[in-house]
């Protein structure tokens, strides 16, 4: 895939004392599908409010068309997020989007809709140690019959201890709702 990304962002920063700035931006990746020599393009228009205290939040639509299998398909989603900063030992971050997906079937790939989100919460108590919980749900609906395909969720921890400045150690637990399955990682 060739791609040339454009983007455009306008602020505004106030002198109030709990709104930073609000940004306007666009952001857009049309691009040329090398297997199918077509043309498929991704906008992103949408808004940006940074808080005093290092929090944000963004909303905003995302209009576009990918090529698969040599079909063209609408990837046009609306979608939220942001980042709260508690203090420097909690924080969290979340994002939210609905729209059109794709079900990316190498054989009969077909349009369908459906919803995203992601929470996490980040917890720092020692400055060696961190801690990442995540909550991860997707669901997706075929667009011709609404018919429901799936929908699962997937929770994950993360917790890193930093021994020193070149060693760590890892350790990742996930359990995957849709296969009821736990999966371990340690590094």
């Amino acid at each position: 895939i060739s791609t040339f990304p454009v983007a455009y962002t306008h602020t505004w920063f106030f002198k109030d004392k709990s709104i930073q700035n609000i940004a306007f931006l666009i952001n857009s990746r049309p691009a040329i599908d090398q297997f199918a020599n077509k043309f498929e393009h991704w906008t992103y228009t949408g808004f940006e409010i940074y808080f005093t205290g290092n929090s944000w939040i963004w909303f905003g639509k995302g209009t576009g068309e990918e090529i698969y299998q040599n079909e063209s398909f609408n990837i046009s989603d609306y979608g939220m997020g942001g980042y709260i900063f508690f203090s420097k030992y909690f924080n969290l971050d979340y994002y939210a989007g609905y729209g059109n997906h794709i079900y990316y079937d190498p054989d009969q790939p077909y349009a369908g809709k459906g919803l995203n989100t992601d929470v996490n919460l980040e917890i720092l108590p020692i400055s060696q140690l961190k801690a990442m919980f995540s909550i991860i749900y997707s669901d997706f609906y075929r667009k011709d019959n609404n018919e429901k395909i799936y929908d699962y969720t997937i929770a994950r921890n993360r917790l890193t201890y930093q021994i020193n400045k070149y060693l760590y150690v890892r350790a990742i637990t996930e359990y995957n709702f849709f296969h009821d399955e736990l999966r371990t990682d340690f590094l």
